[in-house]
This record gives C-alpha cells, structure tokens and sequence, in this order.
C-alpha cells in the first residue's frame, strides 16, 4: 500500500482548529485585586509654611516710603522647654520693665492640663492615644498674647499701629510688623515649633484652633485684617477667611 497522501489530505492536515481563550478568570482576578489595591492607596497632604531667611546687611532705607513714627515691633518668641518667652517693643508685652525671668509679663509657661495636652498632640487623630504629654507648651495663651500684640498702640496715637496689610501688592515686601522671630532651643521638637507658627500666622473669629468660641469672637474681630480667600469675590468673601497677625516667620537656631 502507497504512504503516499492525496493533496486533499494534506490541506486538510494543515488545518488547526481554533482556540478560545478563556478570559474569565482572570477577569475574576482583577475584581478581587482592584478593591485591595484601592484600600492600600495612601494619601499625603501637604502644606507650605511662609518663612524667610534672615536679611543679610543694613536695610537700604527708601525716600519714596511715608514717614512711620512707630518703633519697630521685633516681635522675637522663645522656646525652650519651660514655655514662651515673647519680647518686642510693644508696651503689652512689658519688656520696658527689663524682661529677663522676673518679668511674666512676657513669659507663658507650660499648661498642666492633660486634656488640653492630648488634644494638641493628636490634632483630631482618633486613633491617637496621647501619653506622658503633660505639662505642655501652651499655645491659647501664646495667640491671646499675640493677638494683644497685633493690636497695641506702638506711638502712643491711641490707634492699632501694628494692624497691617501683610498681602502687599507683587513687587512690594510685607511691613516689618508681619514678621515673627522665632528662637527655640536645640532640644525643642519641630511638632512644637509648627505649632507656634500655626499660632501666631493667623486667627479665626469662628472655629479657630487655639480659642474657644467666645474667645475668638472676642478677640479676632473686624480690627484686624482679613486675608483674601482666593476666588471669592463680593459678599464679604474676604471677612470669612482667617485674620493676619503674623505670618512671616523667620527661624534662628535650630531644632530636632
């Protein structure tokens, strides 16, 4: 017998059946990774911290500037760990009695209160569980102090001389009175000297972080000067945003 095939046979040898690929469980694999993968997603806010650095030289002084007979503030707040030690030109801070540690005119000291303390270091956390927090750097009183300052009489003119518009129009740097000098220990942790910043930029006169109601009502009010909120125009957009006491900051020293 002849092995040799007919050419039907052999075109039909060359033909393969077709495949069908089953896509259905990996289907079924995606559709239990991609709700995992969704709830391992982590989420990072940022914020951003105005701070400037030290000028270096004799400030230029410049002709086209009004004549201003008030002192300047240098606002300067010490950290270390026994509190604030806040000094500056401004009469409500008492330093014209000398300052130094007799005078608690310009000295807020630790609080011991441990549910104020807990508080300021969870920020909110419900899964926080604060210990050994007590005593703790007292940042209420520091922004009551500071909001004294913000509206004292520098001159002796009987007006808010420090009260600034500290958003100048581009080109133009921010009165002197906007700057804060911040001067912690080494030994002072960086959670505290956010805080103080977070203190003394701003004030709100509802919700405010540091004051009770009744208290930011009471001392953040119309006074001072509203910062803008960006995109909102007419109907009092500015009034509802925080209040500027002292958002520039400059760091001398350094912290852990």
């Amino acid at each position: 017998m002849s092995n040799h095939k007919k050419p039907s046979d052999r075109r039909r040898s060359r033909t393969q059946d077709e495949v069908t690929l089953n896509l259905l469980p990996f289907m079924n694999l995606m559709t239990l990774l991609i709700p995992f993968l969704l709830a391992s997603i982590q989420f990072v806010s940022l914020a951003v911290i105005d701070s400037s650095l030290p000028a270096i030289g004799q400030p230029q002084p410049s002709d086209d500037k009004e004549k201003d007979d008030t002192p300047p503030l240098n606002l300067t707040i010490g950290i270390t760990d026994e509190g604030f030690t806040v000094a500056g030109s401004a009469k409500v801070l008492g330093c014209e009695k000398g300052g130094g540690p007799n005078d608690k005119c310009t000295a807020v000291p630790l609080k011991n209160d441990t549910g104020y303390c807990g508080d300021t270091v969870c920020k909110g956390n419900p899964n926080c569980v604060p210990t050994n927090v007590t005593p703790c750097h007292d940042f209420a009183e520091l922004k009551k102090l500071v909001i004294q300052v913000k509206k004292a009489d520098g001159n002796g003119d009987g007006e808010a001389d420090y009260v600034k518009n500290c958003s100048p129009p581009e080109g133009e740097a921010p009165p002197e009175v906007c700057n804060v000098i911040l001067a912690p220990n080494p030994e002072i942790p960086y959670g505290v000297l956010v805080g103080v910043m977070d203190a003394t930029r701003s004030c709100r006169g509802q919700s405010d972080p540091h004051l009770t109601d009744s208290e930011a009502a009471e001392l953040c009010d119309d006074s001072l000067v509203a910062q803008a909120v960006p995109g909102a125009e007419g109907d009092g957009g500015a009034d509802k945003g925080d209040r500027d006491l002292f958002p520039y900051v400059v760091v001398a020293g350094g912290v852990k």
